[in-house]
C-alpha cells in the first residue's frame, strides 16, 4: 500500500508540473499578437446618447395583460 501511495504521489506531482508548463506556454502564446487590440473594440461611431429621442417624444408600452389596443392574440 505504501508503494502505491508513493507512486501515486510521484505521478500526481509530475502531472501537475507538466500541466503547469503546458498552461504557461499556452498563456504566453495567447498573449502574443499584433498588439493593437482593435478586434475587441466596438464601433467608434456608435453613440447611444445621440440615438435616443427626447423624453417628450417617447412612447411607452403598456404592461397590462388585456390592453386597450385590441392586439390580444385571443380569438
Amino acid at each position: 500500500m505504501k508503494k502505491f501511495l508513493k507512486w501515486f504521489s510521484i505521478l500526481a506531482v509530475a502531472g501537475t508540473a507538466i500541466g503547469l508548463v503546458i498552461a504557461y506556454f499556452c498563456k504566453s502564446s495567447a498573449d502574443t499578437g499584433d498588439g493593437d487590440g482593435s478586434e475587441f473594440t466596438e464601433d467608434e461611431d456608435f453613440d447611444l446618447d445621440a440615438d435616443l429621442k427626447p423624453a417628450s417624444d417617447r412612447d411607452y408600452v403598456s404592461l397590462n395583460k388585456n390592453g386597450e389596443d385590441g392586439s390580444d392574440n385571443e380569438e
